[in-house]
């Protein structure tokens, strides 16, 4: 029963299939149409195509075109080209509606209008001919030339003391240029300048290029380098010798020589008088090689009166040379009494002839005795600033623990006694005796002072 059911359905499914697609298919076969009612296309005629009207039948397909009207035609503008050096000219033709265009009335291309221009060749670029047309960018070039190459010439740069020297060589053409040849630096060649210390300030070298005239300092000195006051070595006596004035009478100086003296100290002069035996002993202490050394009497009572007693003694000690120092003997002298001086006044004169006589290349020394040194002078500061040549007379000969007493406090002493070669003096067969407790030959000799 269920089967023949299910066949039944399916049969009337197929009927209906067959009756929708007979439908479809009869509206899809022409049938006459009268064409009433038809839609209308427009179209407007342009410069070179008719205008129309299109029908459209709003029942089926068909259509047809009617209402036709003529092309309008182009409405040309005109443009002459000129003809340039490459290229034509001719008269260009635009429609102002539809753009289109066409060219006509042509002209042929002018030609370039050449211009030459020859350009030298310089050192390191090439020389050549430059065509050029006159009218447009178009050129070329020909007859190439080659490089003239550098005209060089050369400058020596000489070296100095601290830069190197070298030649410049250079073009005379054109500004190339480039160094060479390059040579060491000389180095400075100095000369030197001695300047000396002084209680006040600090001695150096000047060292002055002779060269290049640079300049510099060194080697510094100080005073204490060189002056360390009256302390003497401590050790007892170095040499003895005698010291000698107008007063001394006749002098055998080769028999002191002989008698084992070392030196001598010669008075040089008296306030503004010279010595009138000084030349004389000089020439014949320094014949009898012994070492010489020189003291002046002062009336000085101010600073610039020990100034003046230095620059004329410098004056008088000129073109000599002596091994030991020279003194500035101050000492009670008739109407002339610094043991009356103020501290100060008496350090003044002394200290004006001490720094004074450094200046002017000297070695000095103060010849005093122990009324000055111990009761006006400031004593420690004359024995730590001065080379005191210390007098105290004592008729008999001092023993060993004398002289090594006081050779522990000054630089020379002087005592009275008697030594072969030697007559007449203050005392007759007497004369002044004087231990040295410095080397003051090495001393002087070393630092440069007294003409060395």
């Amino acid at each position: 029963m269920k089967k023949h059911l299910s066949t039944i359905l399916l049969s009337l499914a197929l009927v209906a299939c067959l009756a929708v697609l007979g439908a479809v298919i009869y509206f899809m076969i022409p049938k006459d149409c009268t064409h009433h009612s038809c839609f209308k296309f427009e179209h407007a005629p342009t410069c070179d195509e008719k205008g129309y009207t299109l029908y459209q039948c709003k029942s089926c397909s068909y259509s047809f075109e009617a209402d036709f009207i003529a092309p309008l035609g182009h409405k040309y503008t005109n443009e002459t080209v000129a003809p340039t050096c490459e290229a034509e000219g001719y008269t260009l033709h635009t429609c102002s509606v539809c753009n289109e265009e066409y060219r006509d009335s042509f002209i042929a291309p002018t030609g370039h209008d050449e211009i030459e221009s020859v350009i030298a060749p310089e050192c390191n670029a090439q020389g050549y001919t430059l065509h050029e047309c006159a009218n447009c960018d178009y050129y070329y070039i020909s007859d190439y030339v080659k490089p003239t190459g550098h005209n060089k010439k050369a400058t020596v740069i000489a070296p100095t003391c601290d830069e190197e020297g070298y030649t410049i060589y250079s073009c005379t053409e054109c500004s190339y240029s480039y160094k060479g040849a390059y040579t060491k630096a000389t180095g400075h060649t100095y000369t030197k300048t001695y300047v000396r210390p002084n209680i006040d300030k600090t001695g150096y070298t000047l060292y002055t290029c002779t060269k290049c005239k640079s300049e510099h300092i060194g080697d510094y000195v100080f005073y204490s380098d060189i002056f360390t006051g009256a302390e003497g070595n401590g050790k007892g006596e170095l040499a003895w010798g005698l010291d000698l004035s107008k007063w001394s009478y006749e002098v055998d100086f080769n028999a002191l020589k002989r008698a084992g003296v070392d030196f001598v100290i010669l008075r040089v002069g008296f306030d503004d008088t010279k010595d009138t035996k000084f030349e004389e002993y000089y020439a014949g202490a320094k014949a009898a090689g012994l070492d010489v050394g020189a003291y002046f009497f002062t009336l000085a009572e101010n600073a610039d009166q020990a100034k003046a007693d230095a620059k004329r003694v410098a004056n008088w000690l000129s073109g000599k040379k002596f091994e030991y120092p020279i003194f500035y003997d101050i000492e009670d002298y008739e109407d002339y009494k610094p043991s009356t001086f103020s501290e100060e006044q008496l350090m003044s004169v002394a200290h004006t002839f001490m720094t004074e006589m450094v200046e002017l290349g000297y070695y000095p020394g103060l010849y005093t005795g122990n009324k000055l040194l111990y009761n006006v002078f400031h004593t420690e500061k004359t024995l730590r600033l001065y080379d005191v040549w210390f007098a105290q007379w004592p008729l008999e000969s001092p023993d060993d623990a004398t002289i090594l007493e006081y050779s522990k406090e000054y630089s020379m002493w002087q005592y009275m006694g008697e030594v072969y070669g030697f007559s007449g003096g203050a005392v007759e067969g007497a004369c002044d005796i004087n231990y040295a407790f410095k080397d003051y030959p090495e001393h002087i000799k070393k630092h440069g002072f007294n003409g060395y």
